[in-house]
């Protein structure tokens, strides 16, 4: 690895290991944005998964593992994975009220070589990770290895690009060594596909207010205010997802695929 590469990711390690260390620390709830943001991709997740409630789930740079605490509080057992030991230490301090602890299994390892046997996985999920390299294709090559045949893949995409929600972040720009790449969604679709995995279901998500508003953390009237209106219209902004209007001012891409089963091959 030359050493421009070398230094961005630790310099990329560093900021999430700060980012993780603040959440463990002060636990701070979901705004009401993510609370919006995080129901409906799991709606659309149930979707894809189709009533299956059981086997073997994998969230990879699970952070504070919202995807793999939600998979394990439906029946699955959940193997949530990160490189970053604050990461580790805050998903299991978060989501205590949710069913399925029991199911919950951390591990610390690195997305580019999984710890994890070939075709062992039934469902394997990234949320807000693969926008954070350069080229993600290696990742989604380890995520595709472990899944079975006809396992389902799942990542949603935050590149960098306009959006309504994160109008205001992007005014006051990222932390040093912070990376997002401008991936498009025909290029994640491409990326998807190369990797082994057919059909593809991707549309663009997260048409919202923008959140980051100044005064809302100080001045209690407007964080209620805020949080009334945001989850008052929620029906509103998730019927705007996968809409032309989403392809504009949307956040995020929500990608799905299925490992081709034994004997059928990739169209």
């Amino acid at each position: 690895m030359n050493n421009a590469a070398d230094q961005s990711n630790r310099l990329m390690r560093d900021t999430w290991e700060r980012l993780w260390k603040l959440d463990a620390a002060g636990q701070q709830p979901f705004s009401i944005h993510r609370e919006v943001l995080e129901r409906a991709k799991w709606r659309y997740l149930a979707e894809d998964l189709g009533g299956q409630s059981s086997g073997v789930a994998l969230e990879v740079g699970c952070g504070s593992g919202t995807i793999g605490a939600t998979l394990a509080g439906a029946g699955y057992n959940a193997i949530l994975l990160d490189y970053s030991m604050s990461a580790i230490d805050l998903a299991t301090r978060s989501f205590h009220g949710l069913p399925g602890r029991e199911r919950k299994h951390y591990v610390m390892g690195n997305a580019f070589s999984l710890p994890i046997r070939d075709g062992s996985v039934d469902v394997v999920v990234s949320g807000g990770l693969l926008e954070h390299f350069e080229d993600p294709a290696p990742v989604v090559n380890e995520m595709a290895r472990v899944l079975k045949p006809g396992g389902l893949f799942y990542a949603d995409i935050w590149p960098q690009r306009f959006s309504l929600l994160r109008l205001i972040e992007r005014m006051h720009g990222g932390a040093e060594g912070w990376y997002e790449s401008r991936m498009r969604r025909e290029d994640a679709v491409s990326m998807v596909k190369r990797c082994g995995l057919d059909p593809v279901r991707v549309f663009t998500a997260g048409v919202m207010p923008p959140r980051g508003m100044r005064g809302t953390s100080r001045f209690k009237t407007l964080a209620i205010l805020e949080r009334f209106f945001v989850g008052k219209l929620e029906p509103l902004w998730v019927l705007m997802d996968g809409t032309v209007l989403a392809d504009w001012l949307g956040a995020y891409y929500y990608v799905s695929a299925r490992k081709p089963a034994i004997g059928t091959g990739a169209s």
